[in-house]
């Protein structure tokens, strides 16, 4: 069997089941896995379940074939890709390459992960943000001059920074500061109603981001809300505590915190997409 799926198959699901990746440095994910065999759906794990306030996902594997292809390519391209630096700490690169491939899964990936797969090796391949100069020029939607620095890393797609002393800093916020102007609270939705209720600065760099994708000929962004295995790293943290503390009231306010603060994310997110739609020509599609 190819080393990466020996270590797919015979450690990492097995592991995963358990809620703890072992690569040195231990990564908290817990999912069950199936896999179609013949026409029938085949149980390889099934995830600890004792664990307080988690949501267990399973993976569905419908094509092995396919699956195993994709896996091998994805581990040998990401073990180019990213820095041998990150991987000072683990003893074992392909598992821990799997594990943040994991960490970054939404429930809807763990029911086709197949497609997942296809989607982060294309991105590995496309090198459309690692081509861009580090300094941009760049007219926003807020009609300012700005100068937007796109910090280039392998891990990450791009990080707006906005800086200057020119009076254009001054007229910026003097724009961000009538963000609000003109929004009729009355035509949204409920439940996220409160478009106004934004931090400025997200909505300029937001803007700013989508306006130089855009300039790149990239008009289809999806932004993710809710990613499980992130939320069921900090649900397991908890609990590791908890079996030293033995704190169960502790234990119940740290999974309530973690729930407001998802939820207060989540609805940041859509309100500040919704706010640029009013600020730009961007348009707002979303579903939760």
């Amino acid at each position: 069997m190819n080393e990466i799926l020996d270590v797919f198959y015979n450690d990492f699901i097995k592991e995963a089941a358990t809620g703890r990746i072992d690569c040195n440095m231990f990564y908290n994910i817990l999912f069950a896995t199936n896999i179609l065999r013949d026409g029938k759906v085949e149980m390889l794990t099934t995830a600890k379940t004792n664990y307080q306030n988690v949501m267990v996902p399973t993976l569905e594997i419908k094509n092995e074939r396919e699956w195993n292809d994709l896996l091998i390519k994805y581990v040998e391209q990401a073990i180019d890709f990213y820095d041998s630096k990150d991987f000072e700490d683990v003893d074992n690169i392909p598992k821990s390459i799997m594990a943040r491939l994991f960490a970054n899964m939404t429930l809807e990936d763990f029911k086709e992960p197949e497609r997942f797969l296809k989607k982060r090796i294309a991105f590995l391949e496309d090198d459309t943000i690692l081509s861009l100069p580090n300094d941009l020029s760049y007219v926003s939607t807020l009609d300012a001059n700005l100068r937007l620095v796109v910090k280039k890393e392998r891990n990450s797609i791009c990080s707006p920074f906005l800086f200057g002393n020119t009076p254009f800093v001054k007229k910026v916020s003097r724009q961000i500061r009538k963000t609000g102007e003109g929004i009729d609270l009355k035509q949204e939705p409920d439940d996220f109603s409160n478009v106004k209720d934004i931090t400025d600065s997200f909505l300029c760099a937001l803007t700013l981001s989508l306006g130089v994708l855009d300039s790149l000929g990239i008009r289809d962004v999806s932004l993710e809300t809710f990613l499980i295995e992130r939320w069921n790293a900090k649900e397991i943290f908890y609990d590791m505590v908890n079996e030293h503390t033995k704190d169960d009231e502790k234990r119940r306010e740290n999974s309530e915190i973690h729930d407001r603060i998802q939820s207060n994310m989540s609805d940041k997110l859509i309100r500040t997409m919704r706010s640029t739609s009013y600020q730009s020509n961007y348009y707002y599609g979303g579903t939760i």
